[in-house]
C-alpha cells in the first residue's frame, strides 16, 4: 500500500490507511464467510408446498396460499403422471435399432383414447386432492374444482412428448419438467425444471404437439418451450451466434422464454418478499438436478475453488469475469457443466443477463435465520431486521470481505440444484455489483435462455463432447515457457521495482544455475499507468537491461493492461481521438453514497471518489489512481493500442507482455462503448482476441466461451501467501483441473509461495509444498525469491525445478498435442478411468498427460498423504534423500503400485510423489526399469 503513495493523489494516503484499518470490522461484519447474500428467487417446481403456518398465513393474502396449493395439487398430479408414463410406450425411448432413428412422439393416439397412464395420472390427482388437508373446506372444494376443469383440458393429450436426438431420448412432461434418458438406469437421468410460476393454471399447456424435428409447448402463463435437436456441426449454414453448439453429439437443444407480460417467479422454498411482491426476479430459469447426474465440474473458476462443486454451495448471480465477483466469481468463466454419470450442460453465452449457481445456499425470509445453517444468528435473527444489501467492487474494494463460495454443507447443504438464468437486466435486490445498473439491450423485453442438454457413456466423453465446438489453438506457448520458470518481479519489488533491482533478481538466478525461461517486469515500469514507455528515472538505460537479460538466458516480457490514468501521455493522446470508453451519464451523488454504505471501505472509496469530482469515464480498479479503460469495441482504438506495443518492442528489444485485467467489471458506471456490447464479457473476449494473441511471449488472466483458441498461458488469480482452499494454496490444483474441463490446457498456476499481501509471507513449508505442487503443471512461475524464505527453501524448491527438468520433453510434447485437440494438459484423476467412481472426488492430485499422476502435500504440517491412483500399474518416482550441502544422498527404494486403491505414501518435506505408469512411454525415455522396479516391490 505504501508503494502506491508516491504515484497517488494526495487522497491515496487517506483511502488506503482507513482501507487497511476496516478490513478488520469488514471482515467481522460477515463472521468469517457469513455472507448475508440471498438465493436467486426463481426455483423449480416443489410439490410440497403449504401454508399451514398460522403466523406465516397471517401475513399472506388468501388469493397467495391458494396459489401455493393449486401449485402443489398440479405437481403432484404430474408427478404421479411421470411415475406412470415412465412405463408407457407412449414416450419409451427407442430401445431395438430399428427405433434409433430420430423421432419424436405426438399425442395423436391419446386424443382418441386416452391411455392408460393419462388414467392413472388423473385417477392420481384424485386422490391425491381428496386427503390433501386445507385450512377451510370452502377453499378446498374451490381448489379441488379448479385442478380437475384444468386436467380435463389437458387429459385428453398424451401425458408427454419425446424427441429423440442419436442415442438420447427427451421426455417433456405439461408442469415444464423435462428428463432425458439413454438406455441407463433411471437414476441417471438428468431431470431439468422450467420456471413457470407458482399458479396451478400456468400449468396448462395451451400448445402441446411435436413433430420429427420439434417439441413445441406452450402455457397459460405465456411462457414456450421449443426441444430441437442441434444444429450438424457439419452444416456450413450454422450461424456464427450458434457456434458453441457445433459438434454436439447426443444432445437436444431447450429454448425457454418468458415474456415481460409473464407473473414474476417466487422461490417456494424462499420467500422474503409477499409472492405478489415486485422484487421477485423477473427470468427464465432452467435448473438441473445434481443429484441426478453425480459428482460435478466446470462452470468458472472461484475464488473458493471446490472440486467436485457440489461441495460448496454457489450463490446464484452473474455469470461473467470478476476480479472476485459477488458470489466468489473469477476471471476464467465458462458455460458448460459435466458430471460424473457423463451429463454435460451448456448455456448460450450470450443469453440476456446471464445468472448462474450450483448448489445455492437455502435461505429464510429476512432477519429469521435458519436454524443450523451458516445464518443461524446472524443479525440477531429478529424479524424486523431488513435483509441488509451488500455492495460489492473490484479488487482492493473487497478486502477484507469473505471469500465465495461458501462450504460447510453440512451446515447447509445447498438446494442441490443447477440453476441457469435470463434475467431482463442485471439488478439484484441482495447484491450491489459494478453491472447492476447497466441498462439493458433494446428489445422485445422476453427473457430468452438456450440450453443444450446431453448425455455421454462417461464424464470424459461428456466434457469432451462440451469441448467440441470450442476454437483450438493450433499451436502451442514457446517450448521454453512451458518447460522452464518464468520469474517476475511483482512479489519481490511490487511498484518499487527499477532497472537495478531487476538485474540483481537476474543475476542472483544465473549464479545460483536455475532455469529460466522469461522474466516479467511487472508493476510498475512506466512513469504513469498507461504509458508504453519505460519511467526515465527507474530505467534509464532499458535497452541495455534487455540485451543483459537476454545475454543472461532470460526473454524478458512487460506487464500491460488496458488502463490509463488522466495524467499519462497515452490517456491525453486517446481521449483526443476517442479511444477510451466514457460514460453515458455521471452517476448521481447519492445513488453512490447509497450503493457503498453497506460496507464501510466501500463507502469510503466513494466518498473520496465523489470528493474529488471524477471526470466522466473514470473508475477506480485495484490501483488508488483514478483510470479509464481502452474501448476495445473500436477497430482504431485496439490497433492504436498494438501500434505503440510493437514500436516499444522495435525501441527496446523487449519479447512480449503479460496481458492483466480485461474483466468487464473494470468498466465506468453505464459504459458508453464505440460499439454496443453484445454482452459485458464480449469485452473480455475482444482483450483475448484481438489484442494479446498477437504476441508470441504473452499471458493473460481472463477467459470466456470464444478465447479458448490461442496459444496464450492463462494465468490464475492472484494468490494470497495462505495454505487453504480460501484462494491458497489448496486451490491450487482445483482451479488447475477446472481450467482444463473449461477448455483452457496451458494453465498457469499463480507465482510460487503467493503475492504477499497485506504483509503475509511464506513460511519455508508454505514455499517448498508450493513449488512442489507446481512443479509439473503446464508452466512453472516465481517472484519472491526462494532464498530469501531460507537457504533450506531455496534448495528444495530448485530440486522441484529438477524434477520438472526430467519431464520438460514430455510436457511440451502434451502441450502441443492439446494445442490440437483441446484436451487438458493436467487431467483429472477421473479423465484416466473415467468409470472409477473413487476418482470423482480426488481434489489434490492431477495427472500430467495420462502416464504421470502428481500428488503433492497441501496441508500444512502433513508428512505423509493417502494417495488414489487409477486403473493400472504405477511406479513411484524414487527421490533423492539428503540434506542441502550433504553430499551423502540416498535413492529411495524402487516401488510398484496397482492402481485401484488408496494407499499411504511417506511424503517429508524433501519429497513430491510422483507416480509413473509402468510399460509407458514416459517411463522409458527416464530410464525407469519396470522389470527392477517389481523386484523392489
Amino acid at each position: 500500500v505504501v508503494d502506491e503513495w508516491k504515484s497517488a493523489d494526495i487522497f491515496a494516503p487517506l483511502y488506503t490507511s482507513a482501507l487497511v484499518l476496516m478490513a478488520p470490522l469488514t471482515y467481522n461484519w460477515c463472521e468469517g464467510g457469513r455472507s448475508p447474500t440471498r438465493q436467486a428467487r426463481i426455483s423449480p417446481l416443489r410439490p410440497r408446498v403449504t401454508c399451514s403456518d398460522p403466523a406465516a398465513s397471517s401475513k399472506r393474502s388468501t388469493s397467495s396460499c391458494d396459489k401455493r396449493r393449486h401449485h402443489a395439487l398440479r405437481a403432484e398430479s404430474h408427478k404421479s403422471n411421470r411415475q406412470t408414463a415412465n412405463s408407457a410406450s407412449v414416450s419409451a425411448p427407442p430401445t431395438s435399432p430399428s427405433q434409433t432413428n430420430n423421432t419424436a412422439t405426438t399425442s395423436d393416439d391419446a386424443t382418441n383414447a386416452p391411455s392408460a397412464a393419462a388414467a392413472a395420472a388423473a385417477a392420481a390427482l384424485d386422490l391425491t386432492t381428496t386427503t390433501t388437508t386445507t385450512a377451510t373446506a370452502t377453499t378446498t372444494t374451490t381448489t379441488q374444482q379448479q385442478v380437475k376443469s384444468t386436467w380435463t383440458r389437458v387429459k385428453s393429450r398424451a401425458p408427454t412428448l419425446s424427441l429423440t436426438s442419436g442415442a438420447v431420448a427427451c421426455v417433456v412432461y405439461p408442469d415444464g419438467v423435462l428428463e432425458l434418458s439413454d438406455g441407463r438406469a433411471s437414476e441417471r437421468r438428468p431431470r431439468v425444471h422450467l420456471s413457470l410460476g407458482a399458479n396451478a393454471l400456468a400449468h396448462d399447456p395451451v400448445r402441446w404437439n411435436a413433430n420429427d424435428n420439434k417439441i413445441v409447448v406452450e402455457w397459460v402463463c405465456g411462457s414456450t418451450l421449443e426441444v430441437t435437436r442441434p444444429p450438424n456441426h457439419e452444416d456450413a449454414a450454422v450461424s456464427e451466434k450458434d457456434w458453441w453448439l457445433r459438434g454436439r453429439k447426443n444432445a437436444v437443444l431447450v429454448n425457454f422464454r418468458v415474456p415481460s407480460t409473464a407473473e414474476p417467479v417466487p422461490s417456494p422454498d424462499f420467500q422474503p418478499y409477499p409472492d405478489e411482491g415486485p422484487h421477485a426476479p423477473r427470468a427464465a430459469e432452467v435448473s438441473v438436478e445434481l443429484d441426478q447426474g453425480g459428482s460435478w465440474y466446470g462452470g468458472a473458476h472461484l475464488m473458493r475453488q471446490h472440486w467436485p462443486l457440489e461441495e460448496g454451495r454457489w450463490e446464484v448471480g452473474p455469470h461473467l469475469p470478476f476480479d472476485n465477483g459477488p458470489h466468489g466469481i473469477g476471471m476464467l468463466v465458462g458455460c458448460h457443466w459435466v458430471s460424473s454419470h457423463g451429463v454435460c450442460v451448456a448455456v448460450d453465452p450470450e443469453s440476456r443477463g446471464l445468472h448462474a449457481g450450483l448448489n445455492a445456499p437455502l435461505r429464510s425470509r429476512p432477519g429469521r435465520a435458519v436454524p443450523g445453517s451458516t445464518l443461524d444468528g446472524y443479525r440477531g435473527g429478529r424479524e424486523e431486521d431488513p435483509w441488509p444489501r451488500r455492495a460489492w467492487g473490484v479488487g482492493v474494494q473487497n478486502c477484507g470481505r469473505p471469500l465465495l463460495p461458501l462450504g460447510d454443507i453440512a451446515q447447509d447443504a445447498g438446494d442441490r440444484m443447477l440453476r441457469l438464468q435470463s434475467r431482463l437486466g442485471w439488478e439484484d435486490d441482495g447484491v450491489v455489483h459494478p453491472w447492476c445498473r447497466v441498462a439493458p439491450r433494446d428489445d422485445d423485453g422476453t427473457a430468452s435462455l438456450r440450453v443444450c442438454l446431453s448425455v455421454s457413456p462417461d464424464v470424459r466423453e461428456a466434457t469432451t463432447s462440451a469441448l467440441a465446438p470450442m476454437p483450438r489453438p493450433g499451436r502451442s506457448p514457446p517450448d521454453k515457457i512451458v518447460q522452464h520458470p518464468i520469474w517476475c518481479t511483482w512479489a519481490r519489488d511490487h511498484s518499487g521495482v527499477t532497472q537495478d533491482s531487476v538485474m540483481t533478481y537476474a543475476r542472483q538466478i544465473a549464479e545460483r544455475g536455475l532455469p529460466r525461461s522469461a522474466m516479467e517486469i511487472d508493476d510498475r515500469w512506466q512513469q504513469r499507468y498507461g504509458d508504453i514507455h519505460f519511467c526515465p528515472s527507474k530505467f534509464p538505460t532499458a535497452k541495455e537491461m534487455v540485451d543483459e537479460l537476454h545475454d543472461l538466458g532470460f526473454k524478458v516480457t512487460l506487464w500491460v493492461t488496458p488502463f490509463a490514468e488522466a495524467a499519462s501521455e497515452t490517456y491525453r493522446e486517446g481521449a483526443a481521438l476517442g479511444y477510451y470508453v466514457t460514460s453515458h451519464s455521471a452517476t448521481p451523488a447519492s445513488e453512490e453514497f447509497e450503493l457503498g454504505i453497506s460496507l464501510p471501505g466501500t463507502a469510503l472509496k466513494f466518498a473520496v471518489d465523489l470528493f474529488q469530482n471524477l471526470e466522466n469515464g473514470m473508475f477506480r480498479w485495484w490501483g488508488t489512481q483514478p483510470v479509464a479503460a481502452l474501448d476495445l469495441t473500436n477497430p482504431k482504438a485496439v490497433r492504436w493500442f498494438l501500434a505503440k506495443l510493437r514500436k516499444l518492442q522495435e525501441e527496446t528489444g523487449v519479447d512480449g507482455f503479460k496481458f492483466d485485467a480485461g474483466e468487464p467489471c473494470f468498466l465506468p458506471s453505464r459504459a458508453n462503448t464505440h460499439a454496443e456490447l453484445a454482452h459485458p464479457a464480449e469485452y473480455t473476449r475482444l482483450w483475448v482476441t484481438e489484442v494479446a494473441r498477437h504476441f508470441e511471449w504473452a499471458e493473460v488472466r481472463c477467459g470466456w466461451p470464444g478465447t479458448s483458441g490461442t496459444h496464450l498461458l492463462t494465468r490464475m488469480g492472484d494468490k494470497d501467501s495462505m495454505w487453504g482452499i480460501g484462494n491458497g494454496l489448496r486451490a491450487l490444483v482445483p482451479q488447475l483441473l477446472t481450467a482444463g474441463v473449461l477448455g483452457y490446457p496451458f494453465c498457469l498456476p499463480d507465482m510460487v509461495g503467493g503475492n504477499c499481501y497485506w504483509g503475509q509471507s511464506p513460511s519455508e513449508e508454505l514455499m517448498v509444498r508450493w513449488a512442489q505442487t507446481s512443479s509439473l503443471m503446464p508452466a512453472v512461475q516465481f517472484s519472491l525469491p526462494p532464498w530469501r524464505v531460507s537457504e533450506r527453501a531455496a534448495g528444495l524448491c530448485a530440486e522441484s525445478l529438477a524434477i520438472r527438468g526430467r519431464f520438460a520433453r514430455e510436457i511440451a510434447r502434451i502441450a502441443k498435442d492439446s494445442a490440437v485437440s483441446l484436451e487438458p494438459m493436467c487431467r483429472p484423476m477421473w479423465w484416466l478411468d473415467p468409470h472409477d467412481t473413487s476418482s470423482f472426488s480426488v481434489n489434490d492430485q492431477y495427472s500430467l498427460g495420462n502416464d504421470v499422476v502428481v500428488a503433492p502435500v497441501v496441508e500444512r504440517g502433513a508428512k505423509s498423504r493417502s494417495v488414489y491412483l487409477p486403473h493400472g500399474f504405477w511406479r513411484e518416482l524414487p527421490t533423492w534423500e539428503c540434506r542441502v550441502g550433504d553430499d551423502r544422498c540416498v535413492e529411495s527404494p524402487l516401488v510398484v503400485h496397482e492402481g485401484r486403491q488408496t494407499f499411504q505414501v511417506d511424503a517429508p518435506l524433501a519429497k513430491l510423489p510422483v507416480f509413473v505408469r509402468v510399460g509407458s512411454r514416459v517411463e522409458a525415455e527416464l530410464g525407469l526399469t519396470s522389470a527392477a522396479a517389481m523386484r523392489g516391490n
